[in-house]
């Protein structure tokens, strides 16, 4: 039977893709890399199932990415070779018969070899592509051990043997110097958001919420009205939103669901945005990430913080980073456990006893009140 040719979203991949088990078409040797992931990967492997959800469009977009450079790789496809008239010169990408450990040694030294803006791709961008690289591969051998979905189209399934990224420490969140020059270059803000609210204002409440709950983007811009419950006792006036239980389609990993309870800076910075239903800030997150991305790296241009400063490649992690420094900073004896909690990074021991036993809210109430706020001079970290 004849593969159809679907297409492949690298940019944008469409979150409503395959969901069920496709029972169609069995993989064959014959198939490339990229009809193994579209017909048997993604929709097997990373699709909905009785007991998770579908993939983030985030992770689908990685891997994508990571099969877009796979093809680029042997194909020699560029910018220019298209300029030329010919831009595969006869290459083309392997077939799962032809994959060898040699091919993946290809694939890794052309990976190294690229180039972005006249400069060689990291090697830790280059391990991520081969990490989602080597989860498809693996997936085309035997069984290995209880997990499922093996093709078994060859009897050893290739590796790519990823490059070693020297581990360091993490990169610096932004200081609180840093967050109140950004909270003054919003007033330069030309993004519109949804809803007619002004681009100052709707900047600042992402700004000083990100902060002060130490969210992920993808959650943050997917926090909605209703995920915040009005029979929990600290929301019954309905007037100061406090505690919200965090649904797991909204979270990493998507394994169990979280509840965070907000400081006062936090209920303040979304109350010009309130609402009775719907999304907190009214972005439609993941569709038009890149441009939320781009005018968040105008406003730190403008508040003068270089890339150097804040040494991530994220402008929104720098809020999360500076999040996590402060709140262990806070001296309370509780204030690193409240900041695993609100950035659910909690140990195994600690994650059974909160989601069979322990109310995190009491401790989260204790801590939270003591983070510094920028433009509050007389506060200090220790550190």
């Amino acid at each position: 039977m004849a593969l159809p040719a679907p297409t492949l979203h690298v940019f944008a991949p469409d979150d409503s893709g395959p969901s069920t088990i496709v029972d169609d078409f069995s993989p064959a040797p014959d198939w490339t890399l990229l009809d193994f992931y579209l017909w048997h990967v993604r929709p097997k492997c990373l699709g909905a199932s009785r007991r998770r959800p579908n993939a983030a469009p985030g992770t689908l977009r990685q891997y994508e990415i990571a099969l877009f450079r796979w093809w680029q790789a042997f194909t020699g496809w560029t910018a220019e070779t298209l300029e030329a008239g010919d831009p595969f010169d006869g290459r083309r990408e392997p077939r799962l018969s032809e994959l060898t450990d040699d091919r993946c040694d290809e694939f890794l030294d052309a990976a190294l070899d690229r180039t972005w803006h006249g400069e060689h791709v990291s090697t830790a961008t280059v391990k991520k592509w081969s990490t989602h690289l080597n989860y498809c591969l693996l997936r085309t051998g035997p069984r290995i051990g209880a997990r499922k979905h093996f093709a078994r189209v060859l009897p050893e399934a290739p590796q790519i043997d990823p490059p070693d990224v020297p581990k360091g420490p993490p990169p610096d969140g932004y200081s609180l110097d840093q967050i109140q020059n950004l909270l003054d270059a919003c007033g330069h803000a030309t993004r519109k958001p949804l809803h007619r609210w002004e681009p100052a204002v709707w900047w600042r409440a992402v700004i000083l919420f990100a902060y002060n709950t130490g969210m992920r983007p993808e959650t943050l811009f997917r926090l909605r009205w209703d995920h915040f419950p009005r029979n929990h006792p600290a929301n019954a006036g309905d007037d100061r939103l406090r505690v919200a239980d965090l649904p797991a389609e909204i979270l990493k990993g998507r394994a169990a669901s979280q509840r965070i309870w907000l400081n006062d800076a936090a209920v303040d910075a979304i109350a010009p945005l309130r609402r009775p239903a719907g999304l907190v800030f009214g972005w439609p997150w993941p569709t038009a990430e890149s441009t939320l991305r781009h005018e968040l790296a105008r406003l730190v241009a403008l508040a003068g913080i270089t890339r150097e400063a804040r040494r991530g490649p994220s402008p929104f992690y720098g809020f999360r980073r500076a999040f996590a420094t402060a709140c262990v900073a806070i001296p309370h004896e509780s204030a690193p456990i409240a900041a695993a909690l609100m950035m659910n990074h909690k140990p195994p021991g600690l994650a059974v006893m909160l989601s069979h036993y322990a109310n995190p809210v009491p401790l989260l109430a204790a801590v939270l009140p003591l983070l510094p706020q920028p433009g509050h001079a007389k506060q200090k970290l220790l550190f």
